[in-house]
């Protein structure tokens, strides 16, 4: 809304602006475009005099504020502004977090804003005004915070210039909790190797992050390792491989004198960009198949129980799952409903996981963003809250990424343990509370209500069988969303949505309402 004033003289600009603009596409022969918006401005000015207010109103927002073209807009930062021009000497603080990808954002904001504008502009949807009504530019942004703080794990250039190189590193956990060690792994047999590591860390109670390239890889991962054939299949091509070994030792061949690298941490200085040399594949060799090998503080001292197989639960998590989704799947993988996270770009900043001591970065030597430095100090940063932290990198190349990565990851590793040694501090790790979910499962609130409301219990309800597809058919009274992955459920919805598209067609209208309900409770 706003004052009668106000309201009447930016009418008068708008009108002048709105003229002056169709005459400037009539000149262009753009006459739909300038039809269009001489309808769409009468419209929203007829709105705006008898209502004072019209949706879209912010496009106008730069003649009721009082602006000129061009004349950045009024944001919160104003407040802060003449805050402390009131109570202080004008200046305040801004911290700015996660600055190595806050400061892009702030960039891009503006020039995103006005790349979709023009477009509306060009076709007579907007005024030229409307691009008036924007983020700020970065540099009005910088302008307006005198004061700054740029806090990142893994700073730019763009912000230690901007601190005049000066950078306060704060590498000191008061927990005594120190950046994971560094593991190199072969590409080949990656995920026959991930799904072991997986099994050893379930029996403990403990979870897995693991990051893909792509959404697609992301999720036929997940469907892969929460088949239980598939992994019995992966474990018995893994332990023949380790017999095969185990015998070749025993016979004497040359390849059980193969030296492997049996130091706590990789000689990252000592190691080449280029192909990496099998000695530094530290578990090359099953355990117990090498002469005199060593293991190294880091590994798990654990065997999988083949006679009783603790088979993971996996989930994915990626931009297409939504926010308040992703926030609920992170909180069942500490709950322990997941054991294993799959993702690609959002298991990074801002995530505090203490359950989690392992994270696994499939093809490390593919270069590019999901595999820079900053992505993988941050990634491997996830294991840091857990007093068993580790990461294993796959690869067959050391790239120039992967090299900068693991030398800043050690080096601030080495400075945390020397501290600790010093101080005499034992590592603990993090406890963190789990916290409610922002929005209760429905179909949980319901099975609540059912109880005691004289309803039929889910348990003695009748079956109903439906066919989806030629050799597979469910009981819709026997889905239970809450043990299903995300994907499953998705996979799900699109058969049941067919079948009871089926249902309408042959007039079976109350198995078509159960469907619909079903659908409902998996979406």
């Amino acid at each position: 809304m706003m004052n009668p004033k106000a309201q009447v003289d930016g009418i008068i600009e708008i009108k002048k602006d709105l003229k002056l603009r169709v005459e400037e596409l009539q000149k262009q022969n753009k006459m739909i475009e300038a039809y269009r918006i001489e309808q769409k401005v009468n419209y929203d000015l007829e709105q705006m005099q008898e209502f004072g207010f019209v949706n879209g109103i912010e496009n106008y927002s730069r003649y009721f504020d009082n602006r000129s073209p061009g004349d950045p807009p009024f944001t919160l930062i104003d407040y802060f502004e003449e805050n402390a021009k009131e109570f202080g000497d004008g200046k305040f603080l801004t911290i700015i977090d996660e600055s190595h990808m806050t400061l892009p954002q702030i960039k891009g904001m503006y020039l995103g804003d006005q790349a979709r504008k023009q477009t509306l502009i060009d076709y007579g949807f907007r005024l030229p005004s409307a691009l008036d009504n924007r983020p700020l530019k970065i540099n009005e942004f910088m302008d307006k915070t005198k004061i700054k703080i740029y806090a990142s794990a893994t700073p730019k250039e763009t912000e230690i210039l901007l601190s005049g190189n000066e950078v306060i590193e704060q590498l000191i956990r008061p927990t005594g909790l120190v950046d994971s060690n560094i593991e190199l792994r072969p590409t080949t047999g990656q995920i026959e190797d991930l799904i072991v590591e997986v099994i050893k860390r379930k029996q403990i109670g403990q979870r897995v992050l693991v990051t893909t390239l792509t959404k697609k890889m992301s999720e036929a991962l997940t469907n892969y390792l929460n088949d239980k054939e598939k992994i019995d299949q992966l474990l018995k091509n893994y332990f023949s491989k380790k017999q095969k070994v185990a015998q070749a030792i025993e016979n004497g061949d040359d390849f059980g004198e193969t030296t492997i690298w049996q130091q706590e941490e990789l000689p990252i200085d000592q190691m080449e960009i280029g192909k990496i040399d099998p000695k530094y594949f530290s578990h090359l060799h099953p355990s117990g198949c090498i002469k005199n090998a060593v293991k190294t503080a880091d590994q798990i001292d654990l065997e999988v129980d083949m006679e009783n197989i603790q088979y993971p639960k996996v989930a994915y998590l990626h931009s297409d799952i939504d926010t308040l989704d992703r926030s609920d799947i992170l909180d069942d993988l500490r709950r322990g409903e997941y054991d294993v996270l799959i993702g690609i770009n959002l298991l990074r900043e801002g995530l505090d996981l203490p359950e989690v001591s392992l994270v696994a970065i499939l093809d490390a030597d593919k270069e590019g963003f999901l595999r820079s430095r900053t992505s993988m100090i941050q990634t491997m940063g996830r294991g840091a809250r857990h007093i068993e932290g580790h990461s294993i990198l796959y690869a067959d190349r050391l790239t120039g990424s992967m090299k900068q990565a693991i030398e800043e990851t050690l080096r601030r590793r080495n400075i945390q343990i020397k501290h600790n040694l010093d101080n005499g501090i034992d590592p603990q790790t993090i406890i963190k509370p789990i916290r409610d979910k922002m929005i209760k499962n429905r179909s949980k609130d319901n099975k609540k209500k059912k109880k005691g409301s004289g309803l039929t219990p889910e348990s003695e309800k009748p079956k109903v069988v439906v066919q989806l597809k030629k050799g597979e058919q469910i009981d819709l009274n026997k889905i239970n969303p809450d043990e299903m992955t995300p994907d499953d459920k998705l996979k799900l919805t699109t058969k049941l949505k067919r079948r009871m598209g089926l249902a309408v067609k042959e007039m079976d209208f109350e198995l078509a309402a159960i469907i619909r309900d079903v659908i409902k409770s998996l979406e």
